[in-house]
């Protein structure tokens, strides 16, 4: 009884966050998984690689990253975005800046900087074109930063995604696994990671996506 009443917790859990979870998709998860846990209280836990267990809520969602000048919200603005699709179509842009820029960003960041650069208003209308008007989840990872100059390109009012934005880095912190290790994360899921380049705003835009899309097991053609 007690074991069943636990049984009965987790599911009322999980089918109240997960649309179309029942008790046979439950029963089938804990048979199938290779790990799993059963704990009295309300700190239950079933640990499980199910699928069905991890469905996003919308497929409407686009990846991207922004390499920035300082960390200061005030002074700070958008050197370079990258961004991804589901479909894997990608836009890459680096803009224009005459304003202060961190040491660290001197050194690590703007020696990258090889593209023509864009204006600011170049910048929005090329990214308005390749968003759409579809209104998608933006996907990054750590977003704080990515949000606040992503906001503060296009303005509170024209913003061409959703207002609710979608941090990776949440996502890895709530199935138990240190949020910092983006890259140690993405070898368990068996992504070679050797493909990508730290601190390029497409490069990262890429890992944000393949990161996501491994983990919740989504094929290109779902978009």
């Amino acid at each position: 009884m007690a074991v069943m009443t636990r049984v009965g917790r987790i599911f009322a859990l999980f089918s109240g966050f997960r649309p179309g979870f029942n008790g046979s998709d439950l029963i089938q998860c804990l048979r199938n998984s290779n790990q799993r846990t059963i704990r009295p209280g309300w700190n239950s836990m079933v640990k499980c690689r199910d699928s069905k267990m991890r469905r996003p809520f919308s497929n409407n969602v686009i990846f991207y990253d922004t390499e920035f000048s300082n960390l200061d919200p005030y002074t700070g603005e958008i050197l370079s975005i990258g961004m991804v699709k589901i479909s894997g179509e990608e836009l890459y842009l680096e803009l224009e800046h005459t304003g202060p820029v961190g040491d660290w960003v001197k050194e690590h960041i703007i020696p990258t900087l090889k593209s023509p650069r864009a204006t600011r208003e170049e910048a929005r209308q090329r990214i308005k074109e390749f968003v759409g008007d579809g209104k998608p989840y933006a996907v990054s990872y750590v977003n704080a930063y990515d949000t606040l100059y992503f906001y503060k390109l296009f303005g509170v009012d024209n913003q061409p995604c959703y207002w609710l934005p979608v941090d990776l880095s949440s996502i890895i912190f709530g199935v138990g696994k240190d949020p910092e290790k983006l890259l140690e994360f993405a070898a368990e899921l068996g992504i070679n990671t050797k493909q990508y380049t730290q601190h390029h705003a497409l490069h990262d835009a890429r890992l944000v996506r393949d990161v996501y899309m491994k983990f919740f097991v989504i094929e290109p053609t779902q978009s």
